[in-house]
């Protein structure tokens, strides 16, 4: 499989070459074809970002931000309607793959074997024709899963933490998981798919459509083109040229004319991972669980050796947490019992990330293949997985930690690695950059201290496994990322966010960023914000980054406007809750410092 090295890592090393601090990499949006297969054939076009935040006109940021009931949004506040030759296409695809047998009270499961981060792996989904779904990849190493239960589409890791995906994540999950079942030709999907021909796609044995969810506030944020002459199915996945290929579709059931690929290629620019059907089924099922979001939050994991995390009440909760040479707060965690040197506090990853020289200085053993985007976003290379004993951050213990191996040292000489998501979630985590501390509490035990009573909570909005805020850019509300791991100033912006950064449109204006000066090898330019507003507290002329990219290429959510950087974080205790999904902000700027004697 290929992924990006970590957002968080691309606008980390970026900051770092252009102004000697650090940032990380880009994330791509779904777009999907069907062809003679069924397929997609382009990427789509970035979002035209007018001014910061604004995609568009949001009625609602939080509840769009927010909303992962997909489903009942768009069927409760929409109306269905197709075009008379659309609704006569769709009809010929639904026949034409045999779907017209299948009821709502039938479940249609597949298995087969497939290759999964460069291992040998079992795979397999199952899905009703009503949109709820169910897909696993599993291995010797690592187990992933994902469903939809028309309500909640949902993600579990390698660890068995169940996510609730919001957002992009959510939309690209449905509408390519959707369009794999058959699910967005049959008369229900329509009541939650907005459904068009794309004539100047369209060729002579091919009909091209496009397909998105019925969402208003961002119409074109996950829109997906799909051409189609019956043979098959195929699409493209996605901005980094990831895709699928269907072939070789046959009646796999002797007594259902149901069609089937029983063969699908998953292809990017530099791996190809065939999944192969070996079995498959139709059956009357009454037991539907495996779709739902689970209220405990953890599924059972089976692998021999999967990362179980454990906080110990007992032992002290702060960690030292020092600032570095580049900008970036780091600590030092125990590896394997034995010292591994600087990690980055990074809320921009979502895994645990390592040196390929630490990790072979720790003996960490290593498997898997993971093709990561480079810094630039030029071109891939091939990196592996690395897996310790142990990882102790305080409280904090995590047995058979994975890790993904970063080659960062040469320009970050004084960090070893990341610490991201996996030490956020199972705990509440308190920043404090003026005293140098950062503390992992049981989430129990803090609701009930001082701490923990008084706190002015806000939303969290987890991306990616990365968290996300409302903020207001001189007094519009945007959604903003919020990173640790990018050092440099206290905003970042792209350059697609801001409107007139260019050469003839030099003066400030109204809810827009201002032309700064040209940093080095024009990677970036500098912009003063007027007003910036989090957590209640107000600062007025801010400098922020803007890097000649788009906001896809620094890996955030099209949803979201930029991001609050470490620097930013200096005038804070910052408390993060990501179970709970919410966040406070204790304003530390009118504090007394306390004495050293």
């Amino acid at each position: 499989m290929e992924m990006a090295i970590s957002a968080s890592m691309r606008r980390a090393l970026l900051a770092a070459s252009v102004n000697r601090r650090v940032p990380h990499p880009p994330r791509p949006l779904s777009t999907i074809s069907y062809r003679g297969s069924l397929r997609l054939s382009r990427e789509l076009n970035p979002l035209p970002f007018h001014y910061i935040g604004a995609q568009r006109a949001f009625t609602s940021l939080a509840a769009v931000a927010g909303n992962t009931d997909l489903q009942e949004e768009t069927k409760g506040s929409l109306q269905y309607s197709l075009s008379a030759a659309v609704h006569e296409d769709l009809q010929r695809i639904f026949t034409a793959m045999g779907l017209y047998e299948s009821s709502n009270g039938e479940q249609i499961s597949v298995s087969g074997k497939t290759m999964t981060w460069g291992i040998p792996s079992e795979w397999y989904m199952k899905w009703c024709l009503d949109g709820r779904f169910y897909e696993r990849f599993s291995n010797a190493e690592i187990t992933q899963e994902w469903g939809h239960d028309g309500k909640n589409t949902w993600y579990a890791d390698i660890s068995g933490r169940v996510l609730c995906l919001g957002m992009d994540e959510a939309e690209a999950c449905l509408l390519t998981a959707w369009i794999r079942m058959g699910y967005w030709v049959t008369e229900e999907a329509q009541k939650f798919l907005e459904i068009k021909h794309k004539p100047e796609a369209s060729t002579s044995t091919e009909v091209a459509f496009t397909v998105q969810l019925k969402k208003k506030e961002l119409p074109n944020l996950q829109m997906i083109l799909v051409s189609a002459n019956l043979d098959g199915i195929t699409f493209v996945q996605g901005r980094l040229g990831r895709g699928w290929d269907f072939f070789n579709w046959q009646k796999p059931l002797t007594n259902r004319s149901l069609k089937l690929p029983l063969l699908a290629i998953r292809r990017s620019t530099s791996t190809r991972e065939n999944f192969e059907i070996v079995k498959s089924s139709v059956e009357r099922d009454e037991d539907d669980s495996i779709y739902a979001l689970v209220g405990s939050r953890m599924r059972p994991r089976h692998n021999i050796r999967y990362p179980k995390l454990e906080l110990y009440r007992s032992c002290p909760p702060s960690v030292q947490m020092n600032k570095s040479r580049t900008g970036h707060y780091v600590i030092r965690p125990l590896i394997n019992g034995r010292e591994a040197g600087n990690f980055i506090v990074d809320t921009g990853t979502g895994t645990l990330a390592i040196t390929q020289r630490m990790a072979r200085q720790l003996g960490l053993s290593t498997f898997g293949e993971v093709h990561a985007t480079s810094i630039s976003g030029g071109h891939t290379l091939s990196t592996r997985f690395s897996r310790g004993s142990s990882f102790q951050l305080g409280p904090l213990s995590i047995k058979d930690p994975v890790f993904v191996q970063i080659g960062i040292d040469k320009l970050l000489k004084d960090a070893e690695g990341l610490c991201g998501f996996d030490i956020f979630y199972d705990s509440i985590v308190e920043m404090s950059s003026r005293d140098c501390m950062m503390s992992l509490y049981d989430p129990a035990s803090f609701e009930a201290s001082p701490r923990g009573k008084g706190l002015q909570w806000q939303k969290m909005y987890l991306y990616d496994r990365v968290p996300h805020l409302l903020a207001k850019v001189n007094g519009r509300e945007v959604l903003l990322m919020l990173d640790t791991g990018a050092a440099g100033p206290g905003l970042m912006f792209p350059s697609s966010a801001v409107q007139g950064f260019d050469d003839q449109q030099t003066a400030d204006m109204p809810a827009t960023l201002g032309r700064g000066r040209t940093l080095y090898f024009s990677q970036a330019d500098y912009g003063n914000v007027q007003t910036f507003e989090i957590g209640g507290c107000v600062f007025k002329d801010l400098t922020a980054m803007v890097p000649n990219k788009t906001g896809q290429q620094m890996g955030l959510s099209g949803y979201s406007a930029g991001v609050v950087c470490a620097e930013m974080l200096r005038h804070f205790n910052v408390v993060l809750d990501y179970a709970n999904g919410r966040m406070a902000f204790v304003d530390q700027r009118f504090r007394r410092r306390p004495s050293r004697y």
